[in-house]
């Protein structure tokens, strides 16, 4: 009989929670160690539709990379109860591998640098940071048009670098490394999210920043997890359906 505990234990090889972030909120959320596991979903985030996706083909545990709660505020409160409420009422287990898969050997940013081919010159220590190189010198333009096909994104992007060797990468959210990875001599940063004030900052620091999405950074690392798991414990798992919440024109 396959547990709770038992998938657990595996996730923590592949990314160890000790690795998480002090902030962050991963783990089991909901369900209880000896519970038994008969079909597992992956999915970037806990939504309704992916619990109803649950539901529909009894699963009743679910691995996500974003947790259930991570920052609990007045703007989110409502939505996260009820997505943990049916969870509970439906007897669904979840586990969240947020910051310790980002920084995963073969973990989310590890597999959106393989994706796009580029060449891993370090990891910065502590920090989920990794310093890339092209293997030629590209145009900006040129780069994120195959950013774009690749991901298959919407691209936004500055251009104070318009020659690109040397390329920080942090899916998600990362525009906060903009100083780092100025720091690293990078000529842009690649991530998914940046605001306004990100843009500026990036043009200030004589970096380019190029945002490509926080799910389209993101969500192409949780078929490998899929595959892992299945491959390990030999019991239906399911890549759950989901798309961006942003939509664009």
């Amino acid at each position: 009989m396959l547990e709770l505990n038992d998938v657990y234990d595996y996730i923590d090889e592949l990314a160890p929670f000790s690795d998480a972030t002090e902030w962050d909120n991963v783990g089991i959320s909901v369900g209880c160690l000896d519970e038994e596991i008969k079909a597992i979903g992956f999915a970037l985030d806990i939504t309704k539709d992916v619990i109803n996706q649950a539901i529909e083909k009894n699963i009743n545990l679910i691995i996500t990379h974003h947790p259930l709660k991570l920052i609990v505020d007045e703007t989110n409160l409502t939505s996260l109860t009820k997505c943990e409420e049916m969870l509970i009422q439906n007897e669904i287990c979840h586990i969240a591998a947020h910051t310790n898969y980002d920084i995963a050997k073969d973990g989310v940013n590890e597999q959106l640098i393989h994706k796009l081919k580029l060449n891993i010159l370090s990891k910065v220590e502590n920090e989920c940071l990794y310093i890339c190189e092209l293997n030629e010198e590209k145009d900006i333009e040129e780069f994120t048009d195959y950013v774009k096909d690749i991901l298959n994104a919407k691209i936004r992007y500055s251009k104070a670098v318009t020659n690109l060797k040397k390329i920080a990468v942090c899916s998600g959210s990362g525009s906060s490394y903009l100083s780092l990875a100025k720091e690293y001599r990078c000529d842009a940063l690649l991530t998914g999210d940046g605001g306004h004030h990100a843009f500026l900052d990036a043009d200030e620091l004589d970096i380019s920043l190029i945002c490509a999405g926080h799910f389209e950074t993101e969500y192409l690392a949780m078929p490998l997890l899929c595959e892992k798991v299945n491959n390990k414990f030999n019991i239906p798992c399911y890549l759950l359906k989901q798309v961006s919440p942003i939509n664009t024109k």
